[in-house]
């Protein structure tokens, strides 16, 4: 009986230490697990700011780009308005030196009647003043 129990003690010792051994292993297995959970959350969380920060310039280009249409449809605007001021006075810049002429002539004219008419009929008077 001695032996019996020698003998089971002995294989309950050896059982013990492979118990003890599987526990280390996993313990191990577990750590390292855990470390590699604690590195991926890591990189996820740099990720997620990256995409954060590519989001962030998504947006100030977006606004640059609507602020860069607004300005467009700005200048065609004040284009258009710079085009329609632009033909008249063009127009009148252009006739100008002919309607100054055509009133020289016509003051010139007015002046030969005076001369050769100096009395008018009394009309012609209360028109010319």
């Amino acid at each position: 009986m001695i032996v019996e129990r020698e003998q089971a003690e002995a294989s309950l010792q050896r059982a013990n230490e492979q118990l003890e051994q599987r526990v280390e292993e996993r313990t191990a297995a577990l750590m390292l697990a855990n470390e590699a959970l604690q590195q991926s959350e890591v990189e996820l969380k740099e990720k997620a700011r990256q995409i954060e920060r590519a989001m962030q310039e998504f947006q100030l280009t977006q606004s640059q780009l609507i602020q860069t249409e607004k300005m467009s449809s700005l200048g065609q605007l004040v284009a258009g308005v710079a085009h329609e001021i632009n033909n008249p006075v063009s127009f009148i810049y252009g006739n100008v030196t002919p309607a100054k002429e055509y009133i020289d002539d016509l003051l010139h004219l007015l002046q030969l009647y005076q001369q050769h008419y100096p009395n008018p009929a009394t009309e012609i008077k209360e028109v010319s003043e």
